[in-house]
């Protein structure tokens, strides 16, 4: 028969593994937002990017050069 402190000890541990547990998982969740949320504004800026790219080119093919007067 187990005394009460090794129940007390076998109870701490229990809920301390228990709190790692939720612990670990709040903050795989938390980093599974952020990256999402990190990819989504990459994706973002690529499209601008692509956006400006396109843009630029059909502006430097449809415009004649800027004419500057000395």
């Amino acid at each position: 028969m187990k005394s009460p402190r090794e129940e007390f000890a076998e109870m701490m541990a229990a809920l301390h593994e228990e709190e790692l547990e939720k612990t670990f998982k709040r903050w795989d969740e938390e980093n599974m937002a952020r990256l999402e949320k990190e990819n989504a504004e990459a994706a973002d800026r690529r499209r601008m990017e692509e956006i400006f790219d396109v843009w630029g080119a059909w502006r430097r093919m449809t415009l004649p050069p800027a004419i500057t007067v000395v």
